[in-house]
């Protein structure tokens, strides 16, 4: 999907066409086949085309109406054929045309009216003023940069940073290092670097010379409980919307593609779609990450490994859908690094999963797969559903014999004692109260910057607020789905992975209209009958293979050879991974004593490095290749 970017000075002219360059010019590497822009004597508003969906060339974007507006902007509209009808245009409209028409038809407003993938940027020539909005669900980032009356705004950071000295966040990066997980904020909005910031979903930004103001628009969990909703109609409203989206996905007139495990997600939108393109007489694409033909696993493990026996069993069903099993046998996770941290522009953390994503879309674009689609937001949505919840929930709203029959169903069905299973509920209640309830921090990271930022408060506050734990209330469960900076991360690699490979990345389960839905849904669509992640295992079920295997007891494992592959090339790598670990920069945020720890097992005892080692020694060699690059 396309890129936008600009600068607008709210007080002064500027040398438009100086600054115009240097912002191509940072965009040097992605996937862009060309690039307009309208230049004034105080702006630059451009956008770098990618024309992935028959997107007109002919067609001004950016687009100057007479010396009032500039309008520009990227999207996927996902109701294109409600809004031909609403908006009364020719059927080979582009998307883009329609996101313009919808503002001057709406306004404001139009954001309730429009589905999908969008940013638009509006300046007001006349009143100096511009809007920017970014979607629903915020799939594409969106930069901002406000300074002495000038704002800079682009999909990615580069084109800011190409005309300023930006200095490296302090914050950002202690609160990123305070954990080995692949989460890298914990602050809404921050970034890697000062006073850049990334604009929220559902929320629009105006700016003029008075500064910068966010105005939220969708807001999900506000959304109630529809008590209309009877338990013999959630199969039926659940199956329907998810059909609508993954349809206005697959009917584009592109190859679609997906990420497929043998998990419940993938499969169910794998489920949906192939019949749905089969139809077209239309392919499905899918590519699933295996591990590399050296790698030895334990089969009675709780994690799957190797994930072809599952995934064979939906390829074999649908005759339409081409599989391939991406092993990319002769890389490890730190021989993309340097490239991966300058693409991505972020010390990134998950060093076990970006290898084998990369190497998928860089499958994709080979098969001219133009849409690819995961369902990584499954586990917050349609497959959200943890025994305990419902459990809690009725108790406290004193359904007491409703609590009851639901654990005593779950025991049945799982083979645990009930004085167990109420044992956990207890004890987890009471971890769940527990006011004096510390988070652990990581061991890399410098104590001091920890203490002077409160991460742990702050981490502590986020886990309350945030669900997806074994028992969640009913605002945990909503902000589980709209969690602001778990959304911005989702579209940091997103948005860097399209403008790579030229795709477009979707998540049907990541729809607004999914939200809405699972956000009304009773608590019993998800958990019913002592039946965990009901809402696909018994209410979706007959959109699967009758052998499909819904035992959750087990889980795919996409990146389980990550420590094998390090220490097959150990040999290879192992100076340069010295090398990167000494870089001074990194003991501004890095603790030594652990740096210092780390090299020896390096140099003396590497045959003793395990996953959580490994894993710490990339983090830190991501954070000392951004901090060089920087």
């Amino acid at each position: 999907m396309d890129a936008v970017w600009g600068v607008i000075d709210f007080s002064s002219s500027i040398n438009s066409q100086v600054i115009a360059k240097k912002m191509v010019e940072s965009m040097a590497g992605y996937d862009l086949v060309d690039i307009d822009s309208e230049i004034l004597n105080n702006s630059v508003i451009a956008i770098g085309h990618q024309y992935i969906l028959g997107e007109s060339r002919a067609f001004a974007n950016p687009k100057k109406i007479d010396n009032d507006f500039i309008y520009a902007g990227n999207c996927m509209l996902d109701n294109r054929e409600e809004l031909l009808e609403l908006l009364d245009c020719e059927s080979d409209v582009s998307d883009v045309e329609m996101l313009f028409k919808s503002y001057t038809t709406w306004n404001n407003d139009f954001v309730n009216n429009v589905l999908g993938v969008f940013t638009l940027v509006v300046y007001d020539i006349k009143n100096n003023e511009c809007k920017i909005y970014n979607d629903h669900l915020g799939n594409r980032s969106l930069y901002y940069f406000f300074e002495h009356n000038s704002f800079m705004f682009s999909t990615l950071i580069n084109p800011i940073k190409s005309t300023n000295r930006l200095k490296i966040d302090e914050k950002w990066v202690t609160a990123s290092m305070s954990s080995t997980s692949p989460n890298m904020s914990i602050y809404e909005g921050l970034t890697p670097y000062e006073n850049v910031f990334q604009l929220p979903a559902g929320t629009y930004l105006t700016v003029n010379s008075q500064g910068v103001r966010i105005t939220p628009y969708w807001d999900p969990t506000k959304i109630s409980i529809d008590k209309n909703i009877k338990i013999d109609e959630i199969k039926d409203i659940s199956l329907k919307t998810l059909n609508v989206c993954i349809e206005s996905l697959v009917s584009r007139d592109v190859n679609v593609g997906m990420t497929l495990s043998s998990g419940l997600d993938s499969g169910l939108i794998a489920c949906i779609a192939a019949p749905i393109l089969d139809g077209a007489q239309k392919h499905l694409y899918t590519y699933t990450s295996v591990p590399s033909s050296g790698y030895e696993w334990n089969k009675d493990q709780y994690f799957v490994d190797d994930e072809r026996e599952g995934v064979a069993k939906i390829v074999d069903h649908f005759s339409n859908i081409l599989p391939k099993f991406i092993d990319y046998d002769e890389i490890n996770a730190f021989d993309i690094l340097d490239e991966m941290v300058t693409k991505l522009e972020y010390p990134y953390k998950a060093v076990q999963n970006i290898v084998w994503l990369n190497e998928i879309y860089k499958q994709a674009k080979k098969d001219s797969v133009r849409i690819v689609m995961q369902g990584q937001f499954g586990n917050s949505t349609v497959s959200y559903g943890n025994i305990l919840t419902r459990v809690y929930d009725e108790l406290i709203h004193l359904r007491i014999d409703k609590a009851l029959k639901e654990i005593n169903s779950f025991c049945v069905l799982n083979g645990v004692s009930r004085k167990k299973a109420l044992h956990i509920f207890v004890s987890e209640w009471m971890s769940r109260h527990k006011s004096s309830k510390k988070i652990e921090l990581s061991d890399i990271v410098r104590k001091d910057l920890t203490d002077k930022y409160m991460i742990s408060k702050e981490l502590l506050k986020s886990e309350r607020q945030v669900g997806g734990h074994y028992i969640d209330d009913r605002y945990q469960r909503l902000k589980f789905m709209f969690y602001q900076q778990e959304l911005a991360q989702l579209s940091v690699f997103d948005t860097r992975f399209e403008l790579m490979y030229g795709v477009i990345i979707r998540d049907p389960l990541k729809d607004k209209r999914v939200i809405e839905l699972c956000a009304k849904l009773p608590l019993e669509a998800f958990i019913t009958q002592g039946i965990e992640r009901a809402l696909v295992r018994v209410f979706a079920k007959d959109v699967f293979p009758d052998n499909f295997d819904f035992n959750i007891k087990k889980r795919g494992r996409q990146s389980a050879d990550f420590t094998y592959r390090i220490k097959r090339d150990w040999d290879r790598i192992k100076d340069e991974l010295v090398s990167a670990m000494n870089n001074d920069q990194i003991l501004d945020y890095i603790d030594v004593n652990r740096i210092n720890h780390l090299l020896t097992m390096i140099r003396k005892k590497p045959e003793k490095l395990g996953t959580t080692e490994v894993t710490e020694i990339l983090i830190i060699c991501s954070l000392s290749t951004f901090l060089a690059k920087s």
